[in-house]
């Protein structure tokens, strides 16, 4: 990824760990986030050592009653989505929020994710890694054609220029 730009990443547990297209460090990284049997939805927010910030989006069981099964049925599985910037960050995360809640609904429910009445919820494909990226370009052409059709939800024109992190330590 150059200076600037943005990337998506698709990865959870669909049949075991996998990710969309992406560098061995970015999927290493991500596979921290597979906590079997968390509940909810959640955004993490973290800047790593090459300057780049990742904005999380995580998607795990309903609630401890209903659980999250990977394409074979096996529980403890989760969705995520990375939306990663090169030397730049998002100010305003609840804009990010609103329009991750969003693409879920419109382009992962029932696309990509499965989810049935009373909330069980099954990955329908057994991985995310295919050569044409077709699920994590499914995913962020989602969220560009919502940006499109919610210009209030436009992240891409608050970011700005990622500050240097500051050495802390004095020589004594």
């Amino acid at each position: 990824m150059k200076d600037g730009e943005a990337g998506v990443v698709v990865f959870g547990v669909p049949c075991g760990f996998d990710t969309s297209n992406c560098p061995p460090e970015i999927r290493d990284f991500l596979q921290g986030f597979y906590v079997p049997h968390t509940t909810g939805t959640e955004i993490q927010v973290i800047r790593r050592n090459d300057n780049s910030m990742h904005y999380v989006f995580l998607v795990y069981e309903t609630n401890s009653d209903v659980g999250f099964v990977d394409a074979n049925g096996r529980s403890g599985s989760f969705f995520g989505i990375d939306v990663m910037f090169k030397n730049r960050y998002l100010p305003n995360t609840e804009k990010l929020k609103k329009l991750f809640d969003l693409t879920y609904e419109r382009y992962v429910k029932d696309q990509i994710i499965q989810e049935s009445p009373n909330g069980l919820r099954k990955h329908m494909f057994s991985r995310f890694w295919f050569e044409d990226n077709r699920i994590a370009n499914h995913v962020s052409n989602g969220m560009n054609k919502l940006v499109k059709e919610h210009p209030e939800l436009n992240i891409f024109q608050d970011v700005r220029p990622l500050p240097p992190l500051q050495n802390n330590r004095q020589r004594v």
